[in-house]
């Protein structure tokens, strides 16, 4: 089990009604951390993997990390490694 924290723009607060929350999850992936997000907040895996794309993250939504002291890194994979402690910003 991961702890990660994750920061919501404003148009994603409309679906979580949060700006912040930290996360427990069981997810290695950023396309299953997603799945857990869409099981809490439905529609949100959609917005950012609508199904037309065929696994691939959306172009108009963005998932930036922020890991340890490192510069932001942008996701583009939705298989990237989810690890204890990441900080995700979703835009």
């Amino acid at each position: 089990m991961r702890s990660i924290n994750l920061k919501y723009s404003i148009h994603i607060v409309c679906i979580t009604g949060k700006m912040s929350e930290q996360l427990r999850t069981n997810a290695t992936q950023i396309s299953q951390l997603l799945d857990e997000l869409d099981e809490k907040y439905p529609g949100f895996k959609k917005l950012f993997m609508p199904p037309e794309y065929d696994e691939l993250l959306n172009v108009r939504t963005s998932i930036y990390l922020k890991r340890n002291g490192d510069a932001p890194l942008s996701i583009n994979e939705p298989t990237f490694t989810v690890q204890d402690g990441d900080t995700y910003f979703l835009w």
